[in-house]
C-alpha cells in the first residue's frame, strides 16, 4: 500500500524511521511507537491528522447586545471570538441567542475546514409577540 506503513508490532518498525510526524503546522502530533503494538494497525499519513479542525463563523445577531451559544451534539462549546467572528471545529452546530425582554431563536448549520459561514439571527421583542 503506497502511503501506509503497516505494523503487526512495534519491534516491526523499520530502523530509521521516525516515531514523531508532523502535521505541518505549528502544533505537531506525536505518534508513538507503542500505538502500532494492536494486530493489523497501519498508519496513514492521515492519521497523522489528529487535532481538530477548525472554520469560522460569522454571527451577525439583533439586538447586538444578545448572547450567543453553540450546542454540538448536545453539548455547549466554547468558541474564541475575534475581530472576524468565532473559530469553532469542524462540525454541526444548533447555535441559540438570546437576550433579556426578546424570545429566544436557534438556528442549525454545519462548520466545513477552513471556511467561513455567516448566520443572521434577528430576536423578535416579547411586547410584539404580546400583540399577535
Amino acid at each position: 500500500m503506497a502511503g501506509h506503513w503497516p505494523l503487526r508490532a512495534a519491534s516491526q518498525i523499520p530502523a530509521g524511521l521516525p516515531t514523531r510526524f508532523s502535521t505541518g503546522r505549528h502544533d505537531d502530533v506525536a505518534l508513538c511507537a507503542d500505538l502500532a503494538m494492536r494486530e493489523d494497525m497501519a498508519l496513514s499519513p492521515d492519521s497523522a491528522r489528529l487535532t481538530p479542525e477548525y472554520g469560522r463563523l460569522v454571527v451577525n445577531v439583533t439586538p447586538g447586545f444578545a448572547s450567543v451559544r453553540f450546542f454540538r451534539e448536545g453539548v455547549e462549546m466554547r468558541a474564541a471570538r475575534d475581530r472576524s467572528g468565532y473559530r469553532l471545529q469542524v462540525g454541526s452546530y444548533r447555535v441559540l441567542a438570546t437576550a433579556p425582554g426578546y424570545s429566544a431563536i436557534e438556528s442549525r448549520l454545519v462548520v466545513r475546514e477552513h471556511a467561513t459561514a455567516q448566520l443572521d439571527l434577528g430576536l423578535v421583542p416579547l411586547m410584539a409577540l404580546a400583540f399577535r
